[in-house]
């Protein structure tokens, strides 16, 4: 057990499984948040937001497992998947259109921006690329900014629980650990989604396995 946390921190840290750390603990901020602050339908925008976590999660399994080995079925499982993210966003909006629009918007964009720009620190970039690309690149590159990309990619979700969480009324050993403990299951997810579909939140919507 110990050494597949270790794989996954290694994948966290250099490869590009990446996206289910910042899908889930944006979401984990997202749900201090909305505690913290007493967003109104706090309770049912808390079970959307789980809902969303274990639609990836159930959905990676079954697309990883043997049950799925055939073009058809990761087709069906990329439907359902795709229509269970915009059901939870309709109930979503019905309370709040803005709320609900925020709420699943925020991890998306913050997981694409996440996956973009490990994209750029994994990368060595050959001819035939735009100027801004190799720009972009070779600014990442850098030792201090790709040192301050990582810790941006990696920590600020987390920093974000941990303010947000400092902000309810929840023991102080729980404000504690919480940050702590999506910390350390970041290389649990990293492991999750390179061993079992072996794509990212985005792609399980489109790619066949």
């Amino acid at each position: 057990m110990l050494e597949k946390w270790f794989d996954g921190a290694s994948y966290l840290v250099s490869d590009d499984l990446i996206s289910y750390h910042s899908f889930f603990t944006t979401i984990f901020a997202e749900l201090a948040f909305i505690w913290a602050f007493g967003i109104e339908g706090a309770m049912t925008y808390t079970w959307l937001l789980v809902g969303a976590l274990a639609n990836v999660l159930i959905i990676a399994a079954l697309k990883g497992s043997i049950i799925c080995n055939r073009d058809v079925g990761s087709i069906i499982l990329s439907a359902i998947y795709v229509a269970i993210f915009m059901g939870l966003i309709i109930c979503a909006c019905i309370m709040d259109v803005l709320t609900g629009i925020l709420l699943f918007a925020i991890p998306f964009a913050w997981t694409g921006f996440t996956v973009w720009i490990r994209g750029f620190q994994d990368s060595v970039f050959a001819m035939g690329f735009a100027k801004w690309v190799y720009k972009v690149a070779n600014f990442i590159h850098k030792p201090v900014v790709m040192l301050i990309s990582q810790f941006v990619v990696l920590l600020a979700p987390v920093i974000a629980l941990a303010w947000f969480g400092a902000c309810t009324d929840m023991a102080l050993w729980l404000k504690i650990l919480l940050p702590i403990l999506a910390a350390m299951l970041g290389p649990v997810w990293a492991y999750i989604e390179d061993s079992w579909a072996t794509q990212s939140i985005f792609e399980l919507a489109y790619e066949l396995n």
